[in-house]
């Protein structure tokens, strides 16, 4: 089965089988599907609002649904940091490599209110689970500022390189020199995704950003990444100062 008619049919059986089930309240997408980027590598980010008590039995029909592709062959459990989240993954053999499907079932009552610019695409809500509420205010000058005030921590990696352990020192350039970096950009660019990191990245980002970032990110050597630090610490400036 190719890989958009078996993404498609996937999601109509599961709206199907969901949708007859009484404990469940709402079914929505996040991710590719919610943001209309839906490609053949993109695995499907299934969320639920269920009474309590019920997670079990919805997870079994999750389930049956992916297995009526085929065989299974990923069946994980994942420890969800919230505690009124439980997820699962699953996949089958008849479905094309990627397409997975994450689980995420959220106990009934526990609030969902997403921001204007958060895409989800709601399968069906019988009670009004999905909300819309007010972009969260983001402080993006005193966030920059805090972000290049770190930025003493740049030393770590100077350290390391200096000892001949090029291991920790790209791990610290990482960390100290392009997390904030990417962090300043997502300011720039896309101040509702603050914490993601590089997740997404290449939808939130414009190309020509992408391109230096990648360059940075590129950088292994030991005796390269002072010269990343330099590049990297001048692009931060610049983005600071168009902050507001």
């Amino acid at each position: 089965m190719t890989s958009p008619n078996a993404r498609q049919f996937l999601i109509e059986r599961l709206h199907r089988q969901l949708k007859a089930v009484p404990h469940i309240h709402a079914v929505w997408l996040e991710g590719a599907d919610a943001e209309g980027r839906a490609d053949e590598y993109s695995d499907l980010d299934l969320w639920l609002d269920v009474d309590s008590g019920q997670q079990e039995k919805v997870f079994t029909v999750v389930r049956e649904v992916v297995a009526t592709f085929g065989p299974m062959d990923v069946e994980d459990v994942y420890t969800h940091p919230h505690p009124q989240i439980q997820q699962r993954f699953y996949r089958s053999v008849g479905l094309p490599p990627f397409l997975f499907v994450d689980v995420c079932i959220q106990t009934h009552g526990r609030e969902v209110v997403f921001g204007p610019a958060d895409a989800f695409l709601a399968l069906f809500d019988r009670d009004g689970v999905l909300k819309r509420g007010a972009a969260p205010t983001v402080q993006t000058k005193a966030e920059a500022e805090a972000l290049i005030s770190r930025r003493w921590r740049w030393i770590l990696v100077e350290k390391e390189v200096r000892r001949g352990h090029p291991l920790e020192a790209l791990a610290s350039y990482h960390a100290e020199v392009l997390e904030p970096l990417t962090e300043l950009l997502r300011l720039r660019y896309a101040p509702h995704k603050i914490g993601y990191g590089l997740k997404h990245i290449y939808a939130d980002l414009p190309a020509e950003a992408m391109h230096e970032l990648e360059g940075l990110y590129a950088l292994t050597q030991p005796n390269e990444l002072p010269s990343g630090m330099e590049r990297a610490g001048r692009w931060m400036d610049e983005l600071a100062s168009t902050l507001t």
